[in-house]
């Protein structure tokens, strides 16, 4: 089976998420500030989700959604 990468932006929490595949999450680790991977129990990554994501990413996040309504 082919694992398949989604991208969520939550505008009400400024927060974007990438998650790499299913599972949930048992652990979350801060590996910068403001960005945490987040791993299932056995260990595996699952996700990633970038807090404050508008202000990080400065003008990149429109551009992002134009991109993805494109492919779609």
């Amino acid at each position: 089976m082919k694992n398949r990468l989604k991208v969520r932006y939550d505008d009400s929490n400024d927060a974007l998420s990438i998650v790499v595949q299913g599972g949930r999450e048992f652990e979350f680790d801060e590996i910068a500030p403001g960005v945490g991977v987040e791993k299932d129990a056995k260990g595996n990554v699952i996700g990633f989700e970038i807090l404050n994501a508008s202000k990080r990413l400065k003008g990149a996040l429109p551009q992002m959604a134009r991109f993805v309504e494109l492919k779609n």
